[in-house]
């Protein structure tokens, strides 16, 4: 049970009000209880975060208790905000919709105490944490699943989903694109060994995210291959600055943690843009590819293309 819990009291009874609200403190002296005598006025009240329980009077004078528990299910903060359904009657079809449509619990008023009442709450915040915990969870996994382990920044999986929502909808945003990999990476890894060439990569991640905007997103697509894309796009030098930023970062030596150099620097760069609803991210992928190969033909360094 929480330590001093916030409970919405959604009950047009004065004498319910009464009784329902001394249980509660009786049993939870420093229960924080707000009484609402309509689901219009409880809806009026309700922020994220106000309420830690809802006890909800099936029978309202501007609605059901039920109708109040489907509209938060369908709303993600308040999914899974605790709520439990108290019922003139012990009708055995509204308990089993007031379960389908996710109360913790449901309670026929003749049948309520304040052990029973106490008991429901207790059930319903154990419920609750169970869920958070679950979703909580679930977000971690997909975390996990779009981001590179070896170096932090998300992978090729959440590029591909990046690159399918950019493209959905009919007003799509004007973005710039920068493809890269390293030049003479592969020599790390032979001479030096994959220990090494792990930390090259760790640290041309860290670099990349220090130097673009908070609004950029870096992938790292597989071996030494990044993406950058740059939402909104900067304009005209801006651009340049910051490409022009990446390439020295990438020139920069990598020394290993005794300061021994494992990697010399050098990078190929290449850079595509769209205006807002311009060609597809897929195509400003291959022109960006197709750039930084030029670029790395013509000795590294930075080649734009733009739509």
């Amino acid at each position: 049970m929480l330590a001093s819990p916030r409970i919405a009291l959604v009950e047009d009874s004065a004498a319910d009000q009464y009784l329902f609200r001394k249980m509660i403190q009786q049993a939870l002296p420093d229960a924080q209880v707000q009484v609402f005598p309509s689901a219009g006025e409880f809806r009026q009240a309700l922020q994220p975060g106000s309420f830690d329980c809802i006890v909800l009077d099936n029978r309202l004078p501007d609605g059901t208790g039920l109708e109040v528990l489907q509209e938060l299910r369908g709303i993600d903060i308040y999914s899974t905000l605790p709520a439990i359904v108290l019922t003139g009657s012990g009708d055995e079809t509204t308990a089993v919709k007031a379960m389908k449509w996710g109360a913790s619990d449901y309670l026929p008023k003749a049948q309520v105490n304040e052990t029973a009442l106490i008991s429901a709450l207790d059930g319903a915040f154990a419920a609750a944490r169970r869920e958070d915990a679950k979703r909580e969870n679930n977000a971690k996994l997909q975390e996990q699943a779009l981001t590179d382990g070896l170096t932090g920044v998300f992978n090729r999986r959440a590029f591909d989903d990046a690159v399918a929502e950019l493209d959905a909808g009919e007003n799509r945003p004007a973005l710039a694109l920068v493809y890269l990999d390293l030049d003479g990476f592969k020599e790390v890894n032979d001479i030096r060994g994959h220990a090494a060439g792990d930390e090259v990569l760790r640290v041309i991640s860290a670099r990349l995210r220090a130097i673009v905007r908070g609004s950029d997103v870096v992938y790292r697509l597989g071996g030494d291959e990044f993406a950058i894309v740059l939402l909104p796009p900067p304009r005209g030098e801006d651009l340049r600055d910051l490409v022009q930023r990446v390439v020295v970062g990438l020139n920069e030596a990598v020394c290993d943690r005794a300061g021994s150099e494992i990697f010399a620097g050098g990078g190929s760069v290449g850079v595509a843009w769209r205006e807002a609803n311009g060609v597809p991210v897929s195509t400003l992928v291959e022109q960006a590819d197709a750039a930084m190969y030029a670029a790395k033909k013509a000795g590294g360094g930075a080649e734009f293309v733009s739509d």
